[in-house]
């Protein structure tokens, strides 16, 4: 053909090949929520999950320009969890987070362990139902960005419910994230305010061994 058809093969093309990108996410995504991985239980420094899943997630596009604040507590909380799964939810949570957060925003990641508190009214919990003063190892992240409406905060773990714009998301990330979490015995927790951003609280069983378990 001419290269003016050409060239329009090759869009097409390329139009092609980035759905098919697409779709293979969805159905990776539909299979992990249908079928989730099997769990292996054990000790883990939560400290070093945190670190090692920033890098994975710190080299992604949408964290450039973000300014990433660490809070890490010392010593290291320990939890009784998975750490492959651990890491997926925290990727989805941050990633979820810098694709929020406006260019020079400001996402947080903290640790801690101790008794879980009350979270604030409005807020929305899914898993275990933790008492307040009982002992967790709890990872935090915070961003700046413009929030969820406090009608849309009770759905946001529902399968298929998004509050991204279209293309960008079928809305099982978070519904995934729950499943792996209620598998754990933990808890995530979520607290939003229009125009002042979203803060993810997930809680998981603590583990007293500390660093008698070892690295």
């Amino acid at each position: 053909g001419t290269p003016r058809e050409k060239e329009e093969c090759r869009e097409n093309l390329e139009r092609v090949a980035s759905e098919t990108v697409r779709l293979k996410g969805i159905l990776q995504d539909l299979l992990n929520y249908a079928r989730p991985a099997g769990r292996q239980v054990r000790p883990l420094e939560v400290n070093k999950v945190v670190e090692r899943t920033m890098l994975l997630v710190l080299s992604q596009k949408a964290f450039h320009g973000t300014q990433v604040i660490r809070r890490l507590h010392e010593p290291s909380p320990w939890a009784l969890a998975d750490e492959g799964l651990v890491q997926q939810v925290l990727v989805n949570i941050l990633m979820n987070a810098a694709e929020a957060t406006p260019r020079e925003g400001r996402i947080s990641i903290a640790t801690e362990a101790g008794p879980v508190k009350l979270w604030q009214e409005g807020s929305v919990s899914v898993g275990r139902r933790f008492d307040p003063d009982e002992e967790a190892a709890i990872i935090t992240v915070a961003d700046s960005g413009p929030g969820i409406p406090q009608e849309d905060l009770p759905r946001i773990f529902e399968p298929f419910f998004s509050t991204k714009k279209t293309g960008r998301g079928v809305g099982l990330g978070l519904a995934i994230c729950h499943s792996i979490i209620e598998g754990l015995e933990g808890a995530i927790a979520v607290e939003s305010r229009l125009g002042l951003g979203t803060t993810f609280y997930v809680v998981l069983p603590p583990d007293g061994g500390g660093p008698s378990h070892g690295g």
